[in-house]
């Protein structure tokens, strides 16, 4: 958004003897006046006296009041409209007087930069909104592909670790076996004990067995940044935005 801001300069005509101020007020909406406040040169018509004065005043001889239009205001190159953004000083658009036109004539100019600006500026801004979007929409996408990866890699892990304890509890089961069949051998103080070892191999081997345990699919529906930042193919995992 532009904002519409007011620099005056005082353009004193070059044919005027007492020169007032031209002031210029922009509304948001674009629309500008102008108001110039000039004193002209007048010619009396009681014995060729010029005399100086405002527009409207009171003829000395006549006490009649009378208005005289200056026709020979030239533009001095000096009145300027510019239009800033609210958040910097600096002038975007602008336009002066010049010999050739004035302001007056320059303002329609304006006015449509002023348009396509802001047009611009809406395109610009719906084209962002919409990327946003779409960014928003692809990183949601990939998230949910990254859980799911993360899900399988779990899995995966699990299963080996499963299949390694399986593994130990069956080697443990076959050496409680071979404990048994040298407790025979032994006399009856060594023999009961080690039938106690063995008994406690098998207890243990049927804790740690994982075919004993819970047997499913492991789902993730949480985890660390750390842990999806592997997965996300390049996107974050704080946001949707390329690493």
């Amino acid at each position: 958004m532009y904002s519409p801001r007011l620099r005056t300069v005082s353009v004193p005509s070059e044919r005027s003897i007492h020169g007032g101020p031209t002031h210029a007020e922009c509304g948001g909406d674009g629309s500008c006046s102008f108001s110039t406040s000039v004193h002209p040169l007048r010619q009396s018509r009681f014995r060729g006296v010029e005399s100086l004065g405002p527009p409207n005043c009171l003829a000395y001889y006549t006490r009649g009041t009378r208005t005289t239009a200056n026709r020979h205001f030239q533009a001095s190159g000096k009145l300027e409209v510019a239009l800033t953004k609210p958040w910097k000083d600096e002038a975007v658009l602008s336009v002066c007087d010049t010999p050739d036109a004035s302001i007056e004539e320059k303002l329609p100019t304006l006015i449509h930069k002023l348009e396509i600006a802001e047009a611009e500026a809406d395109w610009s801004r719906q084209e962002e909104e919409r990327r946003s979007g779409a960014r928003q929409a692809r990183w949601e996408e990939v998230k949910k592909e990254a859980f799911t990866k993360l899900a399988y890699e779990r899995n995966a892990e699990m299963l080996r670790d499963q299949l390694a304890r399986r593994q130990a509890a069956a080697a443990m089961r076959t050496y409680a076996d071979e404990v048994n069949a040298q407790a025979d051998q032994l006399n009856v103080p060594d023999g009961d004990e080690a039938r106690n070892w063995s008994a406690w191999i098998r207890q243990h081997a049927d804790k740690s067995d994982p075919i004993n345990g819970p047997l499913r699919v492991t789902r993730v529906t949480s985890a660390s940044y750390s842990d999806l930042e592997p997965h996300m193919n390049g996107w974050s995992s704080y946001g949707p935005h390329r690493r």
